[in-house]
């Protein structure tokens, strides 16, 4: 999926209330069963892929790492952050996909919890 595309796609989550940022928001998102996917920034450090991921295996989530950087988020909602979760299954869909059809962004996670 284009970059400019995605970032609209998480402007319309955001601007819908449906955008979850950060690695504790949107672990306490992903355990109360309200996120449809989990997005990764491409620079977002391993140690935080992690820890999302594993809190995401429990609920079955799918955890994609997608071409946007930290401060593309930033800049579209102020705040920098690598982990994104859509709280709304239809536009969860939509991003899915639109990205889905790239093979090197699925980032599936293991029974460990571990992508």
């Amino acid at each position: 999926m284009e970059h400019d595309r995605l970032l609209s796609m998480l402007g319309i989550c955001r601007k819908a209330g449906h955008l979850v940022l950060g690695a504790d928001a949107a672990a306490q998102a992903v355990h109360k069963g309200i996120v449809h996917i989990v997005l990764l920034t491409q620079d977002l450090s391993r140690r935080s892929e992690e820890k999302i991921a594993s809190a995401a295996a429990h609920k079955s989530l799918r955890v994609l790492k997608v071409p946007i950087s930290m401060d593309d988020i930033g800049a579209l909602t102020g705040k920098t952050s690598g982990i994104i979760a859509i709280t709304d299954k239809g536009l969860a869909d939509a991003v899915e996909s639109r990205i889905g059809g790239d093979e090197d962004n699925k980032r599936p996670t293991n029974e460990e919890g571990t992508i």
